[in-house]
């Protein structure tokens, strides 16, 4: 062999060899650039991809990587939000480690805390015990501008406001909560300034006070007059003022109508009165001819965007005469059917919320609901509640205008009190005329055969846009002896994909629910026995046994159960032939006599 084959066969022998070690090392480097891919990308572009995720998959995200658990952080523990139910609720330990974790602490910038323990008393140890860790909570969290108590009664400790305002200097939303035991005239909860949102929600037990000492709640009270102070002279740039709460009892709050908030954007008006007269023994005075306080108040407030006026009182506050050039920019709007006729400026509606007790097709007419619609050409929300009379049923020529009067909508939301003369796919078909209409919510009452897999089905099929749906079903049937008529729920929520033409290519069902509204029974332990047997039963087979007898899951349920006590007495004699008298005065004895007296 020459010497120049020789060269040639090492030569390729090298070349394989050098070829071998880089495919081996292929893997190597695959796993080396994706991962100089991950950790390449800038700190502030993970911030803005784990800001779109879950909670749950923003930990996932973390946990991934060691590096990118520090900036996964800032998301996670930027908006916290904790329920405290019981005292060893998973809320304690989180408020434990943002008490004694600064490095977490310092990330949070909302913090929203609700408490319920069931009764009053047990409510507030348990604020005791929240407050206990909030002290040192609050001491960590720098970045902290929003801070939420929602509770029946205020924070027991008084001190916590101090702490709020002395270690949370970005503090500027505020949300708290009155009940029976109100705040004292000098308390730490009135001495914040320059906010620019306020929440205040009244408890049930607040107007409960009030109405056993027989007499309204009005502005100038001491708890009352110290907060509209702080509102109106401490707080000039208020953006976002909420008073909620429900009653048919409601408070005076005419101390509203003296601000004036030139940034004021949201306003929200539970069951208050505004325009309420001290000075005549507390009585509604006579308006006739004279510019309501309420009236001057929105006209002095032209940045006003939302406007909800919400509650079981909503007769007491009136729009009339509201002046032309009032709410030029106001885009949402919730109230009475009374009040949409009466808003200016309807061109620049995009939602509206219209949720009067009770009204039917001829008080539609009578206020002018379909006229004002067709005014508000940027309307694409709209949620509307009819509950008619008896004798009245939902008409398809009501609906018909309704959906003529808003073309534009994509956001619906229509609840019916009533069975509906409308099918499914006449109200489909009506409702196909608003070609951009892709989220439905529609709820009603039906007597006949109609189920909500047909009903769901036919909408689907009759509105081309349809991207969302919520369809629920309440239907009246009869109960056992004793009990009072409940309503049989069935709800479900689809999502909708289209392909070309906007033909359906699938829909999901994403939420299921099915039950009975109205009185039950306390099913815990006798739902607690039957799952310690082993038998296959849940709380819905449980109630449609004791609650409805000609239910499918009824016979289920009952199948189980005589199964159960056909396997307790074939064990019983299987055990006395073998073990004769021994058996009676045994163990097993006294466990199946346990057993039986549980059944």
């Amino acid at each position: 062999m020459d010497s120049q084959t020789l060269r040639r066969r090492r030569g390729l022998s090298r070349a394989s060899i050098s070829f071998m070690n880089v495919m081996s090392a292929l893997p190597a480097l695959n796993r080396m650039r994706k991962r100089a891919k991950l950790v390449s990308i800038p700190e502030d572009l993970i911030l803005e991809i784990a800001s779109y995720l879950s909670r749950k998959d923003q930990l996932h995200l973390g946990m991934s990587c060691s590096r990118l658990l520090p900036m996964i952080l800032v998301p996670l523990y930027k908006n916290v939000s904790l329920t405290f139910a019981r005292r060893n609720s998973s809320g304690h330990h989180t408020l434990w480690m943002l008490e004694n974790t600064r490095a977490l602490a310092q990330h949070v910038q909302t913090l929203s805390l609700r408490i319920h323990a069931g009764d009053a008393a047990a409510t507030s140890k348990l604020a005791h015990v929240v407050c206990q860790s909030l002290r040192g909570a609050l001491e960590n969290m720098d970045l902290l501008y929003k801070f939420e108590w929602m509770s029946e009664e205020i924070p027991p400790e008084d001190d916590i406001w101090r702490v709020l305002r002395q270690s949370c200097p970005k503090i500027n939303s505020l949300g708290v909560c009155f009940g029976l035991d109100l705040p004292r005239s000098d308390s730490q909860v009135y001495s914040f300034s320059n906010l620019k949102v306020f929440d205040l929600h009244l408890a049930p037990p607040f107007f409960e006070r009030f109405l056993g000492e027989g007499r309204y709640a009005h502005s100038n009270m001491p708890p009352l007059a110290e907060l509209w102070d702080m509102l109106i002279n401490r707080c000039p740039d208020l953006e976002t003022l909420s008073l909620n709460g429900r009653s048919f009892h409601p408070t005076a709050c005419h101390r509203l109508c003296d601000g004036r908030w030139p940034n004021l954007q949201s306003l929200t008006l539970g069951d208050v009165i505004v325009n309420w007269d001290e000075a005549n023994n507390n009585e509604l005075p006579d308006f006739d001819g004279k510019e309501r306080p309420f009236i001057r108040f929105l006209e002095h407030h032209p940045r006003l965007k939302y406007l909800n006026l919400i509650g079981s009182t909503q007769s007491t506050v009136s729009l009339d005469p509201l002046s032309s050039e009032a709410l030029p920019v106001l885009e949402y709007f919730a109230g009475g059917i009374h009040h949409v006729s009466k808003l200016p400026n309807r061109t620049t509606l995009k939602g509206i919320r219209v949720t009067t007790p009770a009204f039917g097709s001829q008080v539609t007419v009578e206020y002018g609901l379909i006229p004002a619609l067709k005014e508000m050409t940027a309307l694409t929300a709209l949620e509307l509640h009819i509950v008619l009379h008896p004798e009245l049923v939902c008409d398809p020529l009501f609906l018909s205008h309704l959906a003529n009067a808003c073309p534009n909508l994509e956001s619906f939301d229509f609840v019916c009190g009533r069975a509906s003369s409308v099918t499914f796919t006449a109200f489909g078909d009506i409702l196909s005329h608003m070609t951009k209409l892709k989220r439905l919510n529609y709820r009603t009452l039906i007597s006949g055969e109609e189920n909500l897999q047909n009903g769901s089905v036919a909408l689907v099929e009759t509105i081309p846009s349809l991207q969302w749906l919520k369809l629920r079903l309440d239907k009246f049937e009869g109960a056992p002896e004793g009990w009072a008529r409940t309503a049989l729920v069935e709800e479900a929520t689809f999502v909708i994909s289209r392909g070309e033409a906007n033909a359906v290519d699938s829909m999901r069902r994403i939420k299921f629910r099915t039950g009975f509204r109205g009185p039950r029974r306390n099913m815990a332990p006798i739902e607690r026995t039957i799952s310690g047997l082993g038998i296959g039963l849940n709380r819905l087979d449980l109630m449609a046994l004791l609650f409805d007898f000609r239910d499918e899951r009824a016979s289920q349920a009952r199948k189980s159960i005589a199964y159960m006590l056909v396997m307790t007495v074939v064990t019983f004699l299987l055990m006395d032939c073998l073990l004769g008298g021994s058996f009676r005065a045994g163990i097993s004895w006294k466990l199946f006599s346990w057993l039986g007296g549980r059944l």
